[in-house]
């Protein structure tokens, strides 16, 4: 045994000799068998007796290509981040989630419920404590100081993602050799903060494809989704389509393939930026008899244009182009011709300035393709029989099917400016790197005139509703307008400056398909502006020296419940203005409304923002009005509720 350290600024996740998982915190001396010592060669450990000045080098991956590139802008923002190897996962669940064993009891057979359920490991992030057990009940702590607070924030960075707009999706059937590979190789060159996987399985056959999938999912790096039917190429494609969506590049990946570089997911995207072309694919030598390509130059970047034998192995894309492409047709069946069809309708459709397919120069640097048997049985009458759909393809726009169609739940964030608007596009980009399948994002700002770009936040939804130049802020008509144009039967209803784990979205789903309404939110913990302005700044979550605030019991924040049962109990009451209350009137129809679930055992943690001059004036007033709706009975508080929503005029609510 030897005494070891930790000398850089993150947490460290090792593996020792048996494959477990060892974290070791920033400057922590640690005995550990001398097995450790190749993490000592490899800078991850310094022993303890050693100089421990510096941190590790690392390789430089920055290329030459503009300034404003998405990698060069990432890593200017990026220079502590945690590489993916060493990202924490959230850690074991321990023997203290009795309430998620009695909702397991409880919930049998969901798959049989939602075909295309995600398959996702409930794990809080810190002791599930019962609220008769929290000594911080109900109290509002400035400065805290107990321990337990600060270690349920040991590893953020590993479960609150923030996300760099680009998604990717895996395509995976049977070949657990192939995707492993694939994986690996991600896990190696990838920060998985960022970068959001999905991997969409096809009714794999193999049992030791679905072991592998499942350890994958109680990983919490990876969205995992299981097909209870197998949908063939084109219709798992456009489940994985739905979920790249709420980001602004997709990439889909064959199982066949391998990353060898750091700066993979951003070289597409790059090109695109530059080029102004909306889709490449990349093209390996000699794999199906194809070349690379001939050289073509637009805009000043290389590309490599081809005529024929697309490789539909890679597919990079600009997600605002599903609009007027759509997606996948599924008439090609099980396999064959259909990535070709569906490429060719960048050009079809006038997207791109000239006809062909597309790769980049040096894309090489960044994929291997492997020339691998296909897993797909009777493959060339498969394949005969999609050449036969493709001689009479049709320039059309087509929809998913319903066998496709993806879970999805809806996120309405309301907003208005108040020195905010940095910290809301951090919230929009840690709910895209939700680990959960198709999000819709609707920012709902409620302002006499519009203060954040739609654009910026694209292609999350931005809805506008007008207010008068000196009317306060309703965060009610906010959270209604957003709800009313609300495309799912699950809702979020989130505060603009909450942050919360990877696997909430999840967690709210499940809850909410055996229930009407849920409250998950265990505690509040609020970061002082010094730290906010980093998280905003370098787009990465961290344990701070000090929380400005810790709270232990709200009734807002982030509140969930179905479409429908938002419309029963009246939605928010919009004679609230200004700050204080509207959450808390609303939580208490939610429970008096019935089937409601009060499950506290997420952490949630708070940006930090300025009140109004007049905060005070209008909390006051608020709490007037929240004491004479308390008078009412539940049944004549929400008939009131639902009769002043009715006349508002709202279509959906």
């Amino acid at each position: 045994m030897k005494l070891y350290i930790n000398n850089q600024k993150d947490i460290q996740r090792l593996l020792d000799a048996q494959g477990k998982v060892v974290l070791v915190r920033p400057n922590q001396k640690i005995l550990l068998p001398d097995f450790f010592d190749k993490y000592v060669t490899s800078g991850h450990l310094v022993h303890a007796r050693a100089p421990t000045t510096g941190t590790r080098n690392t390789t430089n991956h920055t290329k030459n290509r503009q300034s404003n590139s998405l990698l060069e802008r990432r890593n200017k923002t990026e220079s502590n981040k945690i590489s993916p190897e060493n990202q924490p996962a959230i850690p074991a669940t321990q023997n203290n989630r009795q309430n998620l064993q009695r909702a397991e009891i409880q919930r049998p057979q969901i798959r049989s419920q939602r075909p295309n359920f995600v398959r996702q490991k409930k794990i809080p992030t810190s002791p599930n404590q019962k609220d008769s057990q929290n000594k911080f009940k109900g109290k509002s702590i400035p400065n805290p100081k107990d321990a337990h607070i600060y270690e349920q924030s040991d590893n953020l960075s590993g479960i609150i993602n923030i996300s760099n707009d680009i998604g990717v999706g895996i395509l995976s059937y049977n070949r657990q050799h192939s995707l492993k590979r694939l994986v690996d190789s991600i896990i190696k060159h990838t920060n998985l903060s960022k970068t959001i996987i999905f991997i969409s399985d096809d009714c794999s056959t193999e049992p030791e494809t679905h072991e592998y999938l499942k350890k994958l999912s109680e990983s919490n790096r990876f969205c995992i989704i299981f097909n209870d039917k197998n949908l063939g190429i084109a219709g798992n494609s456009n489940r994985l389509i739905q979920c790249l969506q709420r980001f602004k590049y997709g990439i889909i990946l064959n199982d066949d393939v391998e990353i060898t570089s750091s700066g993979w997911e951003y070289f597409y995207p790059d090109a695109m930026v530059a080029s102004e072309f909306k889709h490449f694919i990349y093209r390996e030598k000699n794999i199906y008899g194809a070349t690379i390509g001939e050289p073509y130059n637009i805009k000043g970047i290389n590309l490599l244009k081809s005529d024929n034998q697309p490789q539909g192995a890679v597919l990079a894309y600009e997600t605002s182009a599903i609009e007027k492409i759509g997606f996948f047709n599924e008439a090609y069946g099980q396999y064959g011709m259909e990535h070709v069809d569906w490429s060719m309708k960048f050009n079809d459709f006038g997207l791109h300035s000239t006809s062909g397919f597309f790769d980049v120069f040096g894309s090489s640097r960044y994929f291997r393709l492997h020339n691998e048997k296909s897993s797909v049985s009777d493959r060339s009458e498969k394949l005969q029989f999609a050449r036969n759909i493709f001689k009479n393809r049709e320039l059309k726009k087509y929809k998913h099917s319903k066998d496709s169609k993806t879970d999805a739940i809806s996120v309405v964030i309301p907003y208005r400016s108040q020195d905010r608007s940095a910290s809301v596009i951090t919230v929009i980009d840690s709910i895209k790197g939700q680990l959960f399948p198709t999000i819709n994002i609707i920012l709902s700002e409620h302002d006499h005139k519009s203060t954040i770009s739609a654009a910026s936040i694209l292609p999350s939804n931005y809805l506008q509703i007008n207010a008068e130049p000196e009317e306060p802020f309703n965060k009610s008509k906010a959270f209604n307008g957003g709800v009313d144009i609300a495309k799912d039967d699950f809702l979020i209803l989130h505060d603009a400056d909450m942050l919360v784990p990877n696997y909430y979205a999840s967690e709210v789903y499940k809850t909410l398909l055996f229930n009407s309404s849920c409250h998950l939110g265990k505690d509040v913990s609020y970061y002082d502006d010094n730290d906010t302005n980093i998280i905003n700044r370098e787009k990465r979550v961290f344990r701070p020296q000090n929380f400005d605030r810790y709270v232990s019991y709200f009734e807002g924040g982030s509140l969930a419940c179905t479409k429908e049962y938002y419309s029963k109990i009246g939605g928010f009451y919009e004679t609230y203005t200004g700050y204080g209350c509207e959450d808390c009137d609303f939580y208490s129809r939610l429970i008096a409304g019935g089937n409601f679930i009060n499950d506290r055992r997420i952490s949630l943690y708070h940006l930090n923002h300025p009140r109004s001059d007049k905060w005070r004036k209008f909390h006051d007033l608020n709490v007037k009005l929240e004491t004479t709706l308390k008078a009412m009975s539940d049944i004549a508080r929400i008939a009131d509720a639902k009769n002043l929503l009715i006349r508002k005029g709202y279509k959906t609510i």
